[in-house]
Formats: C-alpha cells, sequence, structure tokens
C-alpha cells in the first residue's frame, strides 16, 4: 500500500468519528445525561473525547492496514479494558460512569434476555442491533467485551469443524429463550432472575477459562453465547464476507489461524470454504500464502473491500467506546 493511501484511508475513519460524535454530542442525552463521558465530569470534556477518538481512530486505522491482526486484538483488548473499568468505577465509587445510572450484568446475553424477560428494550439492545445492521458478524471479533476476554486465554490449535456445530448452537439458544420466556411468563422476581444470570456468568467464565482455553478455539462465542447464533444467522444474509477462491493450494493454515472453527475442507470439491460461524475477522486473510482469501461483496471478491471493512469496523469501535457502557 501506498503511502498516500496511509493518510487518506486513516482520514476518513477519523472523519466518520468526528461525523456521527459531534451530532450526538449536541442533540443527545441518556437519563438527562451526555452520552460522552468525560463531559460528565468537564464541560468541555466532549469536545476533549470526541477529539481524542478521532486521532485514536487515524492511528488504529493505520495499524489495521499494516498488520490487521494485530491491530484488531489491540483495540479489542482496549474496549473491553475500558468498558469493564468504567462498569467497575460505576459499581465501586462513580455512577457518572454508568450510562443511565442504573446497573446490569454486564454479559452480551442479556442484550437480548433482558429484553424478553422486562418487554422493555434497553440502550445496550438498541446498540446492539444498529451495530449488527451495518457490520454483520463484527460485533462477535471485534467489538463484544465478553469475546475480548475469551480472546485472549485462546491459543490457536487446528481443531476439526463440528459438522453439528449449527444443531448444538440452534438447540442452546432455544433453550435458552425458552428459560427466558418461563420467568417472564411465570414472572419470576428480579431477584431469583438475577440467581440465574449470575449462574449463567459463571457457565461463561467456566466455558471460557476451562474448555475455551484447553481447545484453543472460541467456544463461548461459538455455541454458549445466544448472541453469537443470532450474529452467524444474520452474517448469512449480510453481504459482506470472506470468501476462498479456486487458487487455494490446501495448506491448512487458514484453519489453524480461525479461532472460530469456521474452515473445514469441502471432501466433494477438495477446496477449503467458509462454514457458519464466520465472523469476518480476517486472520484467514493475513496467513494466506496464494492470496487466496480476500472479502467479497454478494460472493464477487474485491481485494481493496479489505479497506472499507477497516475503516467500518474501526469508526464502529471508536464509537463504542464513547456509547458501550452499562
Amino acid at each position: 500500500m501506498n503511502n498516500k493511501n496511509l493518510i487518506l484511508i486513516p482520514l476518513l475513519s477519523s472523519f466518520f468519528v468526528l461525523l456521527i460524535l459531534v451530532p450526538v454530542f449536541y442533540n443527545v442525552q441518556v437519563a438527562g445525561r451526555s452520552m460522552l463521558l468525560l463531559q460528565r465530569f468537564w464541560n468541555y470534556g466532549g469536545v476533549l473525547e470526541i477529539f481524542l477518538l478521532s486521532v485514536y481512530s487515524f492511528l488504529l486505522t493505520k495499524l489495521m492496514l499494516k498488520d490487521q491482526n494485530k491491530a484488531r486484538n489491540i483495540a479489542w483488548s482496549i474496549f473491553s479494558i475500558c468498558f469493564f473499568g468504567q462498569f467497575l468505577a460505576g459499581l465501586i465509587f462513580c455512577d457518572q460512569c454508568l450510562m443511565t445510572g442504573k446497573l446490569h450484568f454486564p454479559i452480551p446475553a442479556l442484550i437480548i434476555g433482558g429484553p424478553i424477560y422486562r418487554s422493555q428494550i434497553g440502550f445496550m439492545t438498541i446498540l446492539f442491533i444498529s451495530t449488527l445492521l451495518i457490520s454483520g458478524s463484527a460485533w462477535c471479533s471485534q467489538l463484544c467485551y465478553f469475546g475480548a476476554i475469551e480472546n485472549y486465554f485462546t491459543n490457536r490449535k487446528k481443531t476439526k469443524h463440528n459438522k453439528n456445530s449449527i444443531k448444538i448452537r440452534f438447540t442452546l439458544f432455544i433453550f435458552f429463550i425458552v428459560i427466558v420466556l418461563i420467568l417472564r411468563i411465570f414472572k419470576v422476581s428480579n431477584f431469583y432472575a438475577s440467581i440465574l444470570a449470575i449462574i449463567f456468568v459463571i457457565g461463561a467464565f467456566f466455558v471460557i477459562f476451562i474448555y475455551s482455553r484447553k481447545k484453543g478455539k472460541m467456544f463461548h462465542c461459538t455455541y454458549y453465547c445466544p448472541i453469537g447464533f443470532i450474529v452467524s444467522l444474520y452474517s448469512k444474509i449480510y453481504p459482506i464476507k470472506v470468501k476462498i477462491n479456486n487458487s487455494c493450494d490446501l495448506c491448512g493454515k487458514c484453519v489453524y489461524v480461525c479461532k472460530y472453527s469456521s474452515i473445514s475442507l469441502d471432501k466433494n470439491s477438495k477446496n477449503m470454504q467458509i462454514t457458519f460461524g464466520c465472523t469476518n475477522c480476517g486472520d484467514c486473510i493475513n496467513v494466506c500464502h496464494v492470496q487466496a482469501i480476500s472479502y467479497s461483496f454478494y460472493n464477487k471478491q474485491k481485494p481493496n473491500l479489505k479497506n472499507f471493512w477497516i475503516v467500518l469496523t474501526v469508526v464502529l469501535h471508536a464509537t463504542f467506546l464513547a456509547f458501550a457502557r452499562i
């Protein structure tokens, strides 16, 4: 990539971050509070936060263009640290760090479980749906605060693709929805619902720290989390996907690097194929030595689409740093 694009493309990210955050700063409040955290502590804090995030998006885009895998992991970790850091600060001593001033369990499953139980859509649900529509499966590989934790504790290991993974994921998803519906229908109190939520969280950490760590794959994201199943379903109709063409020499590096076990050998065509659960993370693109893998738009491979995808995900990441709080 030439030096001109290394400046122009990051500038696009900065511009779109400004385009989103400036109107929000002037026009949107939640529970009478500014959506921007620094503005809650200082009259000009929102302006400073917008400036810092625009500069951050410029630098992150530049790093993404050079090494997408490394930059994605760094950004993902930063987001998770900021998210849980604000949550703990709000829990312990400063409710200004909470979006609404009210505490909720910080687990992705409650983004869908909470609205079903309460018959009320919360801010994180709106943010999730908006992100899903815009970026498809990028939620699971770049924006989910729980996914970043699991990503840190998993080492890449070659794991066979489970042919029954869709059935297993669907079964677990339906089981979760049924449990939440039962809680609502029988009007189970918040106390007992909270106990079940805590048990679910413990289960999530067990999967991450024991099973995912041992197997080296994202089993919480790909099996346990109901949000992950919704994301994978929507990704089937989302126009931007990762595609492998016929120049693949079956070296298997992409299978090894995929933490979501979403690449397997098609025994009929004798070619590698992207399967259910791909999160468009791009790790496989970076390791392909014959450039057989790239992003596609409506099944047509377009190498330059990678630049668009990077800008899109960086802008979402930067705005998430501003908005995504309990």
